[in-house]
């Protein structure tokens, strides 16, 4: 067992964690989901799994599998009790997955799409992260 390993099941955890408390307060209709945002973010997580099997980097991979199905969640949550948003920067996301997959093709680089998706990942949650808490 490397750190790298361990480091993926640390983050995995912590994800799960803080994602089902988010998910279960969709499912309670106390929080709006960005039903755009986060189906997007479903699918550019199964796009980097994609990409990442490809480039062959397992560890990296059951984090974003993990990612794919807690986003397809609070997705399903957020349209079964019609409390869900689409707006400017959800388009702003559509964009960067586009741009991402647009990357890989460009480029025969299936990195490309993971580097350009994990940084549109990374700024989509922020307004979450500010409208949770």
């Amino acid at each position: 067992m490397d750190i790298a390993f361990i480091a993926s099941i640390v983050s995995s955890v912590l994800f799960v964690i803080g994602f089902s408390m988010y998910a279960r307060r969709v499912a309670q209709s106390k929080v709006s989901v960005s039903v755009g945002t986060f189906s997007i973010l479903a699918l550019t997580s199964m796009s980097q799994v994609a990409a990442l099997a490809v480039e062959q980097r397992w560890y990296p991979m059951v984090f974003m599998v993990i990612t794919a199905v807690i986003n397809s969640v609070i997705v399903y949550y957020g349209i079964r009790r019609k409390n869900y948003q689409f707006s400017l920067f959800d388009k702003i996301i559509v964009a960067g997955a586009i741009a991402g997959l647009l990357a890989w093709y460009l480029t025969s680089s299936a990195a490309w799409n993971v580097y350009i998706l994990t940084a549109v990942i990374l700024v989509s949650y922020i307004p979450l992260v500010r409208k949770t808490f």
